[in-house]
């Protein structure tokens, strides 16, 4: 595709932004637990920045624990959520109960697995959140339907700044009508945004007689 114009989300910003978002919370041993494969474009990108900062940031970096695909998601279906988690608790089990250190944050390829893997977290004796914080991806956690399973929100996720990525696919549009063949095709790479969750804490009040 290299002879034509495009427009790519740039992953290695957005896993910069959330390692260092973490190490600043004092996170040392950050665990990426991929549901997706190690060649697939954008978790090699999520890899390269994840070695690279840690690198920087003078952290021990841990390897990746690749995990085959989980069984789809299906709304209102609490066994096919109890599924993925098990199968989390499961690839997570020896990272978290059988180290001498273990992970005390945990990255996620995208939002929607954060509910099962923090589910899973809670089945293994931590607490998301306090013992382990857990990051995802694609900023969409809030409209997961998978949030009526488990409350545990994000410590941060990535915005992938879609409407910027659409903007610049029209302008280069309008460009390439211009000047169809007075200059080599572009590649612009759209920088990704960390979004650092922040939620007010759950307050129970008791009605007065």
């Amino acid at each position: 595709v290299a002879k034509y114009d495009r427009v790519a989300s740039d992953h290695e910003s957005g896993v910069v932004q959330l390692v260092r978002l973490l190490s600043a919370q004092g996170r040392k041993r950050i665990l990426r637990l991929w549901t997706a494969p190690a060649d697939a474009p954008w978790i090699a990108a999520h890899d390269r920045a994840y070695a690279r900062t840690v690198r920087e940031l003078g952290i021990k970096p841990l390897p990746a624990v690749y995990v085959p695909p989980l069984p789809v998601r299906v709304e209102n279906d609490p066994v096919a959520f109890e599924i993925r988690t098990r199968i989390l608790a499961g690839y997570l089990a020896e990272q978290l109960k059988a180290n001498k250190e273990p992970p005390d944050a945990l990255m996620l390829g995208t939002d929607s697995e954060i509910f099962p893997a923090a589910a899973a977290c809670r089945i293994l004796g931590l607490e998301p959140g306090r013992d382990i914080l857990i990051t995802g991806y694609d900023n969409y956690w809030h409209s997961a339907f998978e949030r009526g399973y488990e409350p545990t929100a994000p410590f941060a996720t990535v915005d992938k700044r879609n409407a910027a990525i659409g903007g610049e696919l029209i302008r280069l549009l309008h460009q390439r009508l211009e000047d169809a063949s007075s200059r080599p095709p572009q590649l612009i790479s759209v920088q990704q945004t960390a979004i650092e969750v922040q939620l007010a804490p759950l307050r129970l009040f008791r009605k007065t007689p």
